[in-house]
């Protein structure tokens, strides 16, 4: 940062510094620019985000929280601390508080693919698998592009071929394996889905595309 910059110049340049570090997976360094934008600016949400979403990278789940906490408390309606704090409480098994969140996250985000997706997977850990499958159908059918339409396509196929649905579950990952060819961890999901009917082979197939696309994303 120069000297000419003012602070929120030089807040905004670390933020960005810091998320391209941990796009690298570089958490030691993005933990360093998150923190040194912290020290200029307290409040700034993507600076506590990132924080947090480094922290998540790094496995510290309680110091992730924290700093989606107060993300949260900053900016009330931002979504991304919100589902931040999901993901850390999943993490935490403090499965009740997590679902107790998204209901209310559900009210105010009716059309978020990714709060659905969210509450689905919230559901099948607490052992409700007909509301998680029912939430992963409706992520998917809201189509909101990103991370968890992915995810929703995956979680509905597991759940299928969990509850021995396997031509429904093939169904599910075919659509997805159609939109997202690039997308490593639909080749698990198909890799997985052929290891459940023995078909090895065939899996270790879809498991090397996983890792030919990108094995440090499944």
């Amino acid at each position: 940062t120069g000297e000419g910059a003012s602070r929120g110049e030089q807040v905004e340049a670390l933020n960005l510094l810091g998320a391209l570090h941990l796009a690298r997976s570089r958490v030691s360094k993005a933990e360093e620019s998150f923190t040194k934008a912290l020290q200029l600016q307290a409040d700034s949400v993507e600076a506590l985000r990132g924080l947090g979403d480094t922290m998540f990278a790094a496995g510290r789940f309680s110091e992730a929280l924290a700093r989606y906490e107060a993300a949260a408390k900053v900016a009330s309606d931002d979504l991304h601390a919100q589902l931040g704090v999901v993901r850390a409480q999943l993490s935490l098994e403090r499965l009740e508080d997590a679902v107790t969140l998204l209901e209310r996250l559900g009210s105010a985000h009716e059309k978020s693919t990714a709060v659905a997706y969210w509450f689905g997977r919230a559901k099948e850990l607490v052992g409700d698998r007909t509301t998680a499958r029912e939430s992963y159908k409706r992520a998917i059918e809201l189509d909101e592009d990103g991370r968890e339409l992915v995810e929703s396509y995956v979680g509905l196929t597991r759940l299928l071929a969990q509850d021995g649905l396997a031509e429904e579950a093939a169904k599910e990952i075919a659509k997805a394996l159609e939109r997202f060819p690039e997308r490593p961890e639909v080749y698990v999901a198909v890799g997985d889905l052929a290891t459940t009917q023995g078909k090895y082979e065939e899996a270790i197939g879809h498991y090397d595309k996983a890792l030919a696309l990108d094995g440090g994303d499944i």
